[in-house]
């Protein structure tokens, strides 16, 4: 049944998860093998290399990217010919440290049209990589810790006392913000560069919350929308939040609570992204449990993992927002 999910249609935000994870898993491989070369702990490195490209290579294949996967099963068969070793020559490491390059390049083409066949010669993926450096660094830039990270939030009302007063308490509160007078202002800056939550006055000229809303759901589907207004009513509130709403928060504001709700709205994206990743590694190693399980006599503890992993893939699907599940029908 699992096999199944190979033929399914991946939406943009699961092909920007795919890639996001797995510019983290090859930026990983990339310090194991460099950490080898200059001589550190050989049996923890090599490990770190090992698993990292083993996930990438199990991601590539789950999403199709036969190219991607070809690649990785190349670089994973030369790295595991030096597995009990006590060293692996410097050629070699140069080979898979280019590999690494390669795969990024082929991880930056995904859902793009299939590029030249792979080649094994190091000398090419180096020009290769060289022809597609800004596409291959965004993914780890995108990585920050949650330690470090401070919540970027677009406000957007159209009163400009308004939006000074929201950006003076959300600072205060250590929060990074920008504004905009108007929703199309929002619009724009938001498709550049995602922010990490919206907080949107609903009653606006030209284009309201909602329209807003709408359109940001169009490139950013789990983006956390909060509405802030004077009047809601409850029919349009309700057909907000099956469009995606995260909350929606009264006028004149009670900044303990808004700021609740940011807080709320961020911990809930880390949380879902943080499943999705866990569910993802999980699968990118079922057949591999499947086939130890099998090789050592476990049928019925194989069945259990199985029933297991179906479970976690349809909680996975619950995730999804009601907005989403009604536009694929």
């Amino acid at each position: 049944m699992l096999a199944d999910m190979d033929t399914a249609e991946f939406t943009a935000e699961e092909i920007k998860e795919y890639q996001a994870e797995c510019g983290e898993l090859l930026d990983e491989s990339e310090k194991a093998l460099l950490a080898l070369r200059n001589g550190n702990d050989f049996l923890k490195n090599y490990d770190l290399a090992f698993r990292s490209l083993h996930s990438v290579k199990g991601a590539s294949g789950m999403m199709n990217e036969t190219e991607t996967q070809a690649c990785l099963h190349d670089l994973e068969t030369r790295l595991a010919r030096f597995k009990g070793a006590a060293s692996i020559p410097e050629a070699e490491l140069d080979y898979l440290l280019k590999g690494c390059d390669r795969a990024k390049v082929l991880l930056a083409s995904t859902g793009k049209a299939p590029s030249a066949a792979p080649t094994d010669s190091p000398a090419k993926a180096t020009e290769e990589t060289q022809t597609a450096t800004a596409p291959v660094s965004q993914p780890a830039s995108e990585s920050v810790s949650e330690e470090t990270h401070q919540i970027r939030i677009a406000i957007v009302d159209d009163e400009p006392e308004i939006l000074e007063t929201y950006r003076t308490a959300l600072e205060d509160a250590g929060f990074l913000v920008s504004t905009y007078l108007n929703a199309s202002d929002a619009l724009n800056a938001i498709r550049e560069c995602e922010p990490d939550l919206v907080l949107s006055d609903y009653r606006m000229p030209r284009m309201n919350g909602a329209e807003l809303l709408t359109e940001i759901r169009k490139s950013c589907p789990d983006l956390p929308v909060i509405f802030v207004s004077a009047y809601f009513d409850t029919a349009i509130l309700l057909r907000a939040l099956r469009d995606g709403l995260f909350s929606a928060i009264e006028k004149p504001v009670n900044f303990d609570d808004l700021i609740y709700l940011c807080g709320a709205a961020r911990q809930r994206t880390v949380l879902v992204q943080g499943f999705r990743k866990s569910l993802g590694l999980i699968l990118h190693h079922f057949s591999d449990l499947q086939t130890l399980l099998q090789s050592q006599g476990h049928p019925d503890l194989q069945e259990s993992l199985r029933t297991d992993v179906l479970s976690l893939v349809e909680s996975k699907k619950e995730l999804r927002p009601e907005y989403m599940t009604r536009s694929r029908k």
